[in-house]
């Protein structure tokens, strides 16, 4: 167990964790995307929002005016648990499988109040893709933190 916290601490993992009371739905909704991205929030954001139960997530990828293609198909997770840190839930129809043969299963990590990064649950606790940041009300179409 002490390994494995030294392991997360030399990765650089922030440990963040929102404030008590807050509440991560109600964080994590907005417009976000991929840092990797050359002009991120202009043109490939994409919208996170909760039922009102806080118990499904769905992802719209946002498409350009001028984006031939039809928008994809929105991703709906349904959620297995909630942290002050993390979003844990499996996407419906997911036909990627883990080496055990199960449905991948993800989490959403939050690295700060405007930066998330997904986790596989199946990957090493070290895992993560590249962030994925908050469009700010002055980035591309306007998003706003809610």
């Amino acid at each position: 167990m002490e390994f494995t916290a030294l392991k997360l601490a030399y990765s650089g993992i922030s440990g963040y964790r929102l404030p008590d009371g807050a509440d991560i739905h109600a964080e994590v909704s907005g417009r976000w995307d991929w840092s990797t991205r050359s002009r991120p929030c202009t043109d490939s954001a994409h919208v996170i929002a909760f039922s009102d139960d806080g118990e499904v997530m769905t992802i719209v990828q946002e498409r350009s005016a001028s984006d031939s293609l039809a928008a994809d198909e929105p991703a709906i997770y349904d959620l297995e648990s909630a942290t002050q840190s993390r979003i844990r839930g499996a996407i419906r129809g997911e036909g990627r499988l883990t080496a055990a043969g199960t449905p991948v299963v993800w989490e959403l990590v939050m690295f700060g109040p405007d930066e998330y990064r997904w986790h596989r649950v199946d990957w090493d606790a070290t895992g993560f893709t590249p962030a994925v940041n908050r469009c700010s009300a002055t980035s591309g179409r306007g998003g706003t933190r809610q």
